[in-house]
């Protein structure tokens, strides 16, 4: 009889022994799945939506809510799974409670059993006899971030063991945020940059093309009064001419220099391929005044489309065919030819010919 005794005993230590070693197993798993879910999480909300989600595997836990707390004291609740539905209601998780008391009051330094959680209280029959809780801090260095609730029916949620890897769940929580937290902040000022950016830009091509259009009108007739009057003018009157032509040439590089400012390590490529024939011909229009009393003939030959900003190569073709223009005697015919070799996808050579006509 005492064996079969001594039989049955050693039978209910080992059954005991094998349910607390699958118990502790299933919290090692839950565990370290945190930690998997926090190593993926790139905001604050993907950090708590994805811990709290990977909790809820721990032995007998059935709901759970995370809130985190600002410098001024106030809680935002950033995840909650399994709530009753008293406690899904808008404004239901506002306020203090007595673990977000003692978190303010930094008395929450382990985890902590909550018997009696006002909010499920409060829920009455719609909480499903959840009435507790287990409050885990999040905390970095000596501060802490917020807490971790999670809900159970019954005491004893936690062994002794299971309370410190939860305590350093709490760490690894609070090292996620705050590298979350980084992210965000770092992408905002990102975005915050780029937006800065591009009013710059778009303010300086405003003022550039405002500028610019008077700037040609000054220059193309100061020029038509130098050639036609050449000869003619008295120094006083030469002078004064070459005074305004240098200050327009000192215009048009303060604008040059305000569109290079602009786009500083900045190139944007065109997503389409750009048409040259079309972007050549709108800079011969922009060059109308300069060549109005000029016969010049424009020959354009068929451009391949390329790849690359618009902006900046239109540039080029500005400068080089406004050059070009400068070389033409005021009365001579010439020709002008732009053309190129190669196409799209492997660069292109372009060749500009100035020549009597």
């Amino acid at each position: 009889m005492a064996q079969e005794e001594d039989a049955f005993q050693l039978t209910r230590e080992l059954k005991e022994c094998q349910s607390a070693l699958a118990q502790s197993s299933a919290s090692l798993a839950a565990m370290f799945g945190i930690a998997e879910a926090l190593n993926k999480a790139n905001t604050a909300q993907d950090v708590c939506e994805g811990a709290l989600e990977r909790a809820l595997a721990l032995p007998g836990v059935r709901a759970g809510w995370i809130a985190v707390v600002d410098e001024a004291g106030n809680f935002a609740l950033l995840a909650s799974r399994n709530l009753p539905p008293a406690l899904r209601q808008p404004g239901a998780m506002d306020g203090l409670c007595l673990c977000r008391r003692r978190l303010l009051a930094g008395a929450l330094d382990s985890v902590s059993d909550i018997l009696e959680c006002d909010r499920l209280q409060k829920a009455g029959s719609d909480a499903q006899a959840l009435r507790l809780h287990v409050s885990v801090p999040i905390w970095i260095g000596g501060r802490t971030l917020g807490v971790m609730n999670l809900v159970g029916s019954e005491g004893g949620l936690f062994s002794d063991e299971d309370r410190e890897n939860l305590y350093a769940v709490g760490n690894q929580l609070g090292v996620a945020l705050e590298r979350a937290r980084l992210h965000e902040g770092l992408q905002r000022r990102t975005r915050d940059l780029e937006a800065a950016n591009a009013e710059l830009e778009s303010f300086s091509y405003s003022v550039s093309h405002d500028l610019r259009a008077p700037l040609r009108h000054i220059d193309g007739y100061i020029h038509m009064l130098i050639e036609d009057a050449a000869g003619a003018l008295s120094p006083e009157a030469q002078r004064c001419l070459n005074v305004v032509t240098d200050a327009v040439r000192k215009m048009g590089k303060l604008i040059d220099d305000l569109l290079a400012f602009s786009r500083m390590a900045r190139s944007e490529m065109s997503e389409s391929p750009i048409d040259l024939n079309a972007l050549v011909q709108e800079v011969i229009r922009e060059l109308e005044m300069t060549t109005r009393e000029r016969n010049i003939a424009w020959t354009i030959h068929a451009l391949p489309p390329v790849k690359g900003d618009p902006s900046m190569t239109k540039q080029v073709f500005a400068n080089v065919l406004g050059n070009a223009v400068k070389y033409t005697g005021p009365r001579d015919a010439a020709k002008i030819e732009i053309w190129a070799e190669a196409a799209i996808g492997q660069g292109a050579t372009f060749y500009f010919t100035l020549q009597p006509s």
